[in-house]
């Protein structure tokens, strides 16, 4: 029994560092219609944990965090209770959204069991990306409207951001693993620069401002030192000019017309709409038949917190506010509280994501969400 129950270990750790690193590709390249590798991964995983008897001791032991009720009651709002069902019904139900959620419990009960397991399971998303990176290299991309980079289904806000969480990964596993060889640093490093030309690549305005963010924070929270800091921005200067020319021509026309990438028509729009339902919000399924009438399309609002008030209403909107709460609260009391910035570091690319994108649907938020929550 025993011997099983190690052999079932080893496989929940194998099969959650598989998981973590499929999610790098996840949009890039889907693996069935309606099913991703990590969806694929996952659901071997987590049938994985339910065969290991200490997992399922602990499960049933466990006390679940306030976070997860409030991510279960704002699922709730955006899909079921909101001024759109007395119209409309219910619609197309978020599923992926509550698989996320259901995604976070499993990965803290894990925790539970292996300390530290998920922290460093983000080195797997870190090489994950590489690949990603490679395949830019060596020209597996498109190009899209504007000149801004993609590769497959990943559209170039996803595949920045998922390059800055690479990132934020990368300077996670440098504090964990302080006494790290030359040739290790080396390697990190090059492989840094590589990831930040693909994100100038794509254009990204929020993702960049969120990779000047996270670099803010490890300059600041981390002991590094400061001369090679600088060393390594003086190298990065030559690789933003070559890399970044579509996104500084998005940064200048941003700045001189005020341009938003064509949202700020859909973000009126929007605001008028939650001004209108400022209480109940009016679902999805409302949302959609009044921006078809409107755009002859239905675009999604490309903002987490527009969104959730939309569909959600009011209580919606305060649970999402809820969650950052916490999760700020929780990364700054593990800084204040112990010198660690790795939770800290993982929040510009969350709020910025939340700012200019969606996140619901995201495996790899939730993913570092867990990390934080596991501080």
């Amino acid at each position: 029994m025993l011997l099983l129950n190690l052999n079932i270990r080893v496989l929940n750790k194998w099969l959650l560092c598989l998981f973590v690193f499929s999610i790098a590709f996840e949009r890039a390249f889907p693996f069935l219609p309606g099913m991703s590798y990590p969806k694929f991964i996952g659901i071997l995983y987590v049938t994985s944990l339910l065969c290991n008897p200490a997992y399922l001791k602990l499960l049933k032991q466990l006390q679940i965090p306030s976070i997860i009720f409030i991510f279960f009651l704002l699922f709730l709002f955006m899909n079921f209770l909101n001024g759109g069902i007395f119209e409309y019904g219910i619609g197309k139900i978020d599923t992926s959204f509550l698989l996320n959620i259901a995604l976070v419990l499993f990965l803290l009960v894990h925790e539970k069991m292996e300390q530290y397991i998920l922290p460093k399971s983000l080195i797997f998303f870190f090489f994950g990306y590489l690949f990603l990176v490679l395949a830019y290299y060596l020209g597996y991309y498109q190009v899209g409207i504007g000149g801004r980079v993609r590769i497959g289904a990943a559209l170039p806000n996803s595949l920045a951001f998922f390059g800055v969480f690479a990132i934020c990964s990368s300077f996670i596993l440098s504090s964990i693993y302080r006494n790290r060889s030359i040739f290790t640093k080396l390697f990190q490093v090059i492989s840094i620069l590589m990831i930040i030309s693909l994100v100038l690549a794509t254009g990204s305005r929020s993702a960049f401002i969120s990779l000047v963010l996270v670099f803010g924070v490890f300059l600041f929270c981390s002991n590094t030192n400061r001369f090679g800091f600088v060393l390594l921005g003086v190298i990065f200067i030559p690789i933003f000019f070559l890399s970044s020319a579509i996104l500084t021509e998005r940064i200048a026309v941003t700045a001189t017309e005020g341009d938003l990438g064509g949202r700020l028509a859909l973000i009126l729009f929007v605001t008028e709409l939650i001004y209108e339902n400022p209480l109940w919000g009016i679902g999805k399924l409302q949302y959609d038949f009044l921006a078809e009438k409107y755009f002859g399309n239905s675009p999604s609002p490309h903002n987490v917190f527009l969104e959730t008030y939309l569909y959600g209403g009011l209580a919606a909107f305060t649970a999402w506010l809820a969650i950052l709460f916490k999760l700020l609260r929780t990364a700054f009391n593990q800084y204040k509280a112990t010198g660690i910035f790795n939770s800290l570091i993982l929040l510009p690319p969350i709020l910025l994501m939340g700012v200019s994108g969606q996140i619901f649907n995201n495996s790899i938020v939730f993913l570092v969400i867990a990390v934080i929550l596991s501080t």
